[in-house]
């Protein structure tokens, strides 16, 4: 059931993220995930993409009819600071970040992302300082 959810959640998240950037060039992504404790993350990830860029699939082609297409880099944050920060730098440049999984490592790439002016969204980090 937690997956469904993570799922939902990127997928609605993606969509609000795709309409309001509105860039008919489209979107790169920064898939930021911890691949070894959560390794499906990049399956819903890759899913998620797939059923936003498909436009005749009857899920959210309206909203997405203006849009341009959405691709991806993914690096593995390993849920660790040090990697998230890494993985930043090493698949720039992007439009947004999706990740980390832990906390720690999303704290981060927030402060990364708040200096480039990169909005982050993250399905389960749960600190207060996010």
């Amino acid at each position: 059931m937690t997956s469904i959810f993570h799922a939902q959640a990127l997928l609605i998240s993606l969509l609000f993220l795709e309409v309001a950037l509105a860039q008919n060039d489209g979107i790169m992504l920064a898939g930021i995930l911890d691949m070894d404790n959560f390794d499906w993350a990049l399956r819903i990830f890759i899913v998620a993409v797939d059923l936003l860029n498909d436009r005749n699939n009857g899920f959210f082609d309206e909203e997405m009819k203006d849009a341009g297409p959405i691709s991806y880099k993914f690096v593995n944050s390993k849920c660790d600071e040090f990697e998230a920060l890494s993985g930043y730098l090493d698949v720039q440049p992007f439009d947004a970040i999706i990740g980390a999984r832990c906390s720690s490592a999303s704290k981060q790439l927030a402060w990364m992302g708040a200096i480039d002016n990169v909005p982050q969204i993250s399905m389960s980090s749960t600190s207060a300082r996010l």
